[in-house]
């Protein structure tokens, strides 16, 4: 039986996603259509050339490496599929609507294609949702199969969730697949990409060079043309524990046919997805983990078999709660660091944060994982104020936990040896005490001077007396006591003598 389509509960999340104009089919506008109807598959990569770009791995910028690695993938391109290309971030500095259809897709010449995406000059920001959003509308995917390929360095930047758009797109979608390349993003960040894969049924796959990238290249490459496959629908098991604690990882035991394409899938009683787990029949085996949903509830697992609509074996998923909290000190001297002990999910990506409530900036952050234990360690701001340890959700932006402290006055001393100070003599001992932040320096500099000459290391294992040396320059001289961030705890003036 082929599958009918699913029930879309568009309450939930369509207010964040017409906040976007460009987002016309997720709001109810038309998709425009395709003057001529064709058979052929098509695809359309979506290809970050945001400013980060430019950072670079092994001495080569990841811009410079992307390149080489499409050029490599357009080599290899099933001719059968045609190809389109849009980018990102390439043409102003902060501009979030920097999104551009640069080929629409037709049939591949690597040429072109290699031509434009060398021409690429990145500097700006990172709307990678919106630039999804563009490329399923570009295919006509309401009305016929679509593939986006993303390619992307880092996190959306532009205050959409990738996570709801995957799962707005496959449901609207005829036959709509977005696999994703998270291109050196750290470990931490995956589940905040995957889901975008993992809500439409493509893959996700890291690379950290040239090598994983042009590997991983072609295997979507390679993915985004799927032969007619006779799907086996035997019967399935699916077994999950009693209850799992929301946003932590759990594992599922299962057996079925594993066919290619084949899926296990959370969703809830409206039919939402709350993310998936592939089961390529080379590549996994039971039991499998998978991430529990973010809000607690009652859920079903499903085996889907790609294309109809019965799943070949179902269970319930209980999500209970785990109340997050977060416990700080009431003070805290400024610039010091200071332990937080959190509860919580601990899901992958959830951090903690010290931040200003007025304006919502952040000045430190730490993991909040599972394996942490609850534990984190965090530095106050160096200015006197208010402010809060947020305990924030990586998928969704929620702040599950918060408390407030507020930073004190911290001050130091500096005790000299008695001179005369001789230029180029040795160097005397000076005895100091201060907060002991991190970054915390002696440091000596010509009166009236920014810039200093010498420094000693005043935190961590480092202790009272230290020896600091005498300039060999005569003049007048402060040795200062200050932080990273330029606060002084304490300072003392000094003439050095010329040597008799």
């Amino acid at each position: 039986m082929k599958r009918s389509a699913p029930h879309v509960n568009f309450n939930k999340i369509i207010t964040l996603l017409c906040r976007t104009a460009s987002i016309l089919a997720v709001c109810g506008l038309p998709v425009l259509s395709q003057a001529q109807e064709t058979t052929t598959d098509r695809a359309m990569l979506v290809l970050d050339a945001s400013g980060s770009m430019w950072g670079q791995i092994d001495g080569e910028a990841k811009i410079t490496i992307a390149r080489t690695a499409v050029a490599d993938m357009l080599v290899q391109w099933n001719t059968s599929t045609d190809l389109g290309l849009i980018a990102y971030g390439h043409n102003r500095a902060g501009d979030c609507g920097d999104i551009e259809l640069l080929l629409p897709a037709q049939p591949l010449d690597a040429d072109i294609f290699s031509s434009v995406v060398n021409g690429l000059n990145p500097r700006g920001k990172t709307p990678l949702t919106d630039a999804v959003v563009m490329a399923a509308e570009a295919l006509g995917y309401t009305e016929k199969k679509a593939t986006v390929i993303l390619l992307t360095d880092g996190l959306e930047t532009c205050d959409r969730d990738p996570c709801a758009i995957g799962t707005l797109l496959e449901e609207r979608g005829i036959d709509f697949t977005a696999h994703v390349i998270g291109f050196d993003v750290a470990e931490s960040d995956a589940g905040a990409l995957s889901c975008l894969a993992e809500n439409t049924g493509g893959l996700y796959l890291p690379a950290g060079d040239m090598q994983s990238l042009t590997d991983a290249l072609q295997q979507v490459s390679e993915a985004a043309v799927v032969p007619e496959i006779v799907y086996d629908l035997s019967p399935a098991t699916i077994t999950v524990p009693e209850s799992v604690v929301v946003g932590r990882n759990f594992m599922v035991a299962w057996t079925g046919p594993q066919n290619p394409g084949d899926r296990l899938a959370i969703r809830d009683e409206n039919g939402d997805g709350h993310g998936g787990q592939p089961l390529a029949a080379d590549d996994f085996t039971s039991p499998i983990e998978m991430l529990a949903p973010a809000t607690v509830g009652v859920y079903q697992i499903f085996y889907d078999v790609p294309g109809y609509d019965t799943p070949l074996a179902s269970t319930i998923l209980n999500v209970v709660a785990v109340a997050p909290s977060v416990t700080i000190p009431e003070t805290v001297p400024s610039g010091a660091d200071f332990t937080v002990e959190w509860t919580g999910p601990g899901a992958s990506g959830d951090r903690i944060f010290v931040v200003d409530p007025a304006s919502g900036d952040q000045f430190s952050m730490d993991q909040a994982r599972a394996e942490d234990d609850g534990i984190g360690v965090l530095q106050a701001p160096e200015i006197i104020g208010t402010f809060e340890v947020q305990l924030i959700a990586a998928r969704t932006g929620e702040v599950r936990a918060s408390a407030t402290f507020t930073t004190t006055p911290v001050s130091g001393s500096i005790t000299m040896p008695d001179g005369p100070y001789i230029a180029g003599a040795r160097a005397m001992q000076v005895e100091w005490t201060g907060p002991k932040n991190s970054g915390d320096r002696l440091r000596v500099y010509p009166r009236g001077s920014d810039a200093s000459i010498m420094q000693r290391p005043a935190f961590g294992t480092a202790s009272s007396p230290t020896n600091v040396r005498i300039p060999r320059e005569p003049g007048l001289y402060t040795i200062k006591l200050i932080s990273t961030e330029g606060t002084i705890y304490a300072e003392q003036d000094f003439e050095v003598l010329p040597e008799q």
